[in-house]
């Protein structure tokens, strides 16, 4: 049988667009798709040679070392004895992640790829949860999506997010998995993984809130014949006791310690000091203003999915358990977790100096595939209900324009780098990119059959779009500068000072971030300070040797090294290696 008229079969597919047809239907397999997806990940990944930086960054790469090394940190980071007790309670995450020590210098590319890796789970659970909504081809786009969107931004740092996003969803997969044959083994799965998320990051418990909630939908939906009450207090009860036995036994294993505090000092010191710094500050109008902002990241990038979910649900069409708890899970999970960010924020803003319109969507991004999986079930159903289409659709064009007319959040996207990259555009250019973020949200509302791949095209564009240029911004950041500037001057101490002495040392600087620069890419765990009238009077007793940044120089240089803009002081003998002498 040929494939055209006179040619035969093996002629047609050894011509070049017989080839290029074999090649097109290889590359479109959903296996390949997220094998290359994963690649490209990677390759995104390590182009970024150095620690991009944020602080909580400069936290985790210490406590991880502590944890490697056994040794004390005494700036009092953390409180471990002996891999105890911890300020940060992310015990799982620090066990994993130190292991990246083993590799000396390339720690910082392993612990990438331990995030790539976690990625890489994360989306073939959300893989295997949309080919239950849709073709394999559809959820290998979806899983796609999941591993470029701008949520996966954090994964050339050193951070908990991929860990924890991959636990979270393990839970999510097997709950939509098991809930049809094994109920109870469903629930105590989702549990189990839940509470391993909590020692990756405190938001789990957000998390296992939510989960409470789609479970009381679960069972309402599938409430048995005989003893519904029953059924449901054994689920409800299976998964919070395996949270919390999750959590605790994985705790003791990894730490040894009976006694698990699950927030942490740090987390509890923060929120217990409510008001510390600006006390007057209305807590009305903090919680407002953050509600406003989660609320215009949701409807702007997923309001084409709230609108086909809303209508498509209330279509009339009889709702199947899986598309109960598919809605359940979007509604509560990323409800439950936007209002647990506006809290988190509100909290941290009154604590902390310099914390005012710190906004954050990575909290609740766990979340975010639900939005596009939803969006493909429920389109179908949605597009021959227009009249209800348009009433839905224009509410949400107008919140939209509301809350982007309302308020100047052009200036305040200092960690929403995971949805809103160009916040370095003048307002009225990034106003434009919002328009053109609105557009499909306004075609599903006007267009009289509206297609899936018109929003799923522009989210595409959009993910791609926010990768390179997140890309391009990381990679100059510790490539020119003053942050290649400091990790040179690390590098540089490296090879001159005893290894046995990393942790005695000090450094001086002037700057904003230039001390957890130098000491995110130095191995040792140092004190600091900044400077004052008297910089030399601020080096502590025990230090070995000192560092000095930002031009600064000491009182008295005999003895010291300059190196390029840096000044590094051995303070007595046996500091310096051998071949350094």
């Amino acid at each position: 049988m040929s494939l055209h008229p006179g040619v035969s079969a093996s002629l047609a597919v050894d011509s070049p667009h017989g080839r290029q047809g074999v090649l097109a239907r290889q590359l479109l397999k959903p296996e390949v798709l997220i094998l290359l997806a994963i690649l490209s990940l990677v390759v995104r990944v390590l182009l970024i040679p150095e620690p991009v930086l944020m602080s909580d960054e400069y936290y985790y790469i210490k406590t991880s070392q502590l944890w490697h090394d056994g040794t004390i940190d005494i700036r009092s980071i953390t409180s471990l004895p002996t891999r105890g007790e911890a300020k940060f309670p992310n015990s799982l995450f620090f066990a994993i992640y130190q292991l990246s020590f083993y590799f000396g210098d390339s720690f910082y590319a392993v612990a990438k790829l331990f995030n790539v890796f976690f990625a890489s789970v994360a989306a073939l659970a959300i893989a295997s949860v949309a080919r239950r909504f849709m073709s394999d081809l559809a959820a290998a786009g979806v899983a796609v999506l999941a591993l470029w969107l701008p949520s996966s931004s954090f994964l050339p740092y050193f951070m908990p997010e991929a860990l924890y996003e991959a636990l979270v969803w393990l839970g999510i997969a097997a709950l939509f998995a098991l809930y049809e044959r094994r109920l109870r083994l469903a629930m105590a799965v989702l549990g189990a993984c839940t509470g391993a998320a909590l020692l990756a990051k405190p938001n789990a418990l957000a998390v296992i809130a939510a989960c409470n909630l789609v479970a009381v939908c679960l069972l309402w939906k599938i409430r048995a014949q005989k003893d519904p009450w029953r059924q449901a207090i054994v689920c409800l009860l299976l998964l919070n006791l395996c949270f919390v036995m999750s959590g605790y036994l994985l705790n003791l294993l990894l730490t040894g310690q009976l006694h698990w505090d699950p927030m942490g000092k740090f987390y509890e010191n923060g929120l217990s000091k409510v008001g510390e710094v600006d006390a007057g500050n209305s807590f009305i109008e903090a919680f407002a203003r953050y509600l406003a902002v989660y609320v215009f990241i949701v409807l702007l990038v997923f309001g084409s999915a709230l609108l086909a979910m809303g209508v498509g649900a209330a279509s009339g069409k009889s709702l199947s358990t899986g598309d109960v708890l598919l809605l359940a899970m979007t509604a509560f999970g990323v409800g439950v977790l936007l209002l647990g960010s506006v809290k988190v924020a509100v909290n941290w803003e009154r604590v902390y100096v310099n914390h005012i319109g710190l906004y954050s969507s990575r909290y609740m991004s766990v979340m975010f595939p639900l939005f596009m999986i939803g969006f493909v079930r429920f389109l179908p159903d949605a597009a021959p209900r227009r009249r209800t289409r348009m009433w839905v659709g224009g509410v949400l064009v107008l919140a939209c324009l509301l809350l982007m007319g309302t308020r100047s959040y052009v200036n305040n996207w200092l960690q929403v780098r995971d949805l809103f990259w160009p916040r370095e555009l003048p307002p009225v250019a990034l106003r434009l990119v919002w328009a053109a973020m609105l557009l499909p949200l306004v075609y599903c509302t006007l267009a009289r059959a509206p297609k899936a791949r018109v929003y799923v095209g522009v989210i595409a564009l959009y993910a791609l779009s926010s990768g390179v240029v997140l890309w391009k911004k990381d990679f100059l950041s510790c490539q020119v500068g003053s942050e290649r500037v400091y990790a040179d001057a690390a590098r540089t101490v490296r090879s001159l000072v005893r290894p046995e002495l990393y942790d005695q040392g000090h450094v001086v600087f002037n700057g904003q971030t230039s001390a957890s620069l130098f000491m995110s890419t130095f191995p040792g765990i140092v004190s600091v300070t900044r400077l004052s009238v008297d910089p030399q009077g601020h080096v502590p007793p025990s230090a070995r040797w000192v560092v000095y940044l930002d031009g600064i120089r000491p009182e008295s240089a005999a003895g010291c090294m300059v190196l390029k803009s840096t000044i590094f002081c051995p303070l007595g003998e046996g500091v310096l290696i051998p071949t350094a002498r």
